[in-house]
């Protein structure tokens, strides 16, 4: 699930050997890449005092559903270079997202899939 402003969130669902989006099937080469990309992300900008104020405003938030891994989130309180960045497989430790490219290539629109 791509939780992200206005309109723009997405599902994308795993439906026997197909991934859709709201019923269409996706470019599986284009899906399937872009889900090892997030299983391979790194990020070594450590953020230790983060503002905690700032997790009641996420602006993008990944949602997976593993059947190995349970639930999965990758939030991002902010959408440029200063954005602080969580997930759920490692709790209490945050990023700096350091560069807008990073943040291009983790929370990707629906067109990416296509």
């Amino acid at each position: 699930i791509f939780t992200y402003p206005g309109d723009s969130s997405f599902t994308l669902i795993k439906n026997n050997d197909n991934w859709l989006i709201n019923g269409n099937i996706t470019d599986s080469t284009k899906t399937v890449n872009y889900l090892n990309s997030l299983s391979s992300l790194t990020n070594s900008n450590f953020e230790d005092n983060v503002d905690k104020s700032l997790f009641s405003k996420a602006y993008y938030t990944i949602t997976i559903e593993s059947k190995t891994k349970g639930t999965i989130n990758i939030t991002s309180f902010g959408n440029d270079e200063n954005a602080i960045i969580s997930s759920s497989m490692r709790s209490e430790v945050y990023f700096k997202a350091g560069a807008k490219a990073f943040l291009e290539i983790t929370f990707v629109g629906r067109n990416n899939f296509y």
